[in-house]
């Protein structure tokens, strides 16, 4: 997982990745994709999600790349 920032406010927040998939009209498959690095989160993806979970986080923490 290159995204354990993201995973852990998903958690904190109690959202699934299934939920924020539907809140940000995205398909399931592919923000899984995303989140194991498959491909590359969008800015406006970013922004997206950043505000689903939480407006206030910055996004340099909730998106940081870290290696699997």
């Amino acid at each position: 997982m290159r995204f354990t920032n993201l995973l852990t406010e998903l958690a904190r927040k109690n959202i699934s990745k299934k939920e924020l998939a539907e809140k940000i009209s995205m398909r399931p498959e592919t923000l899984y994709k995303k989140i194991r690095g498959g491909s590359d989160f969008t800015y406006p993806e970013i922004l997206r999600i950043r505000d689903e979970i939480d407006p206030d986080l910055k996004l340099d923490y909730l998106f940081k790349m870290e290696e699997a």
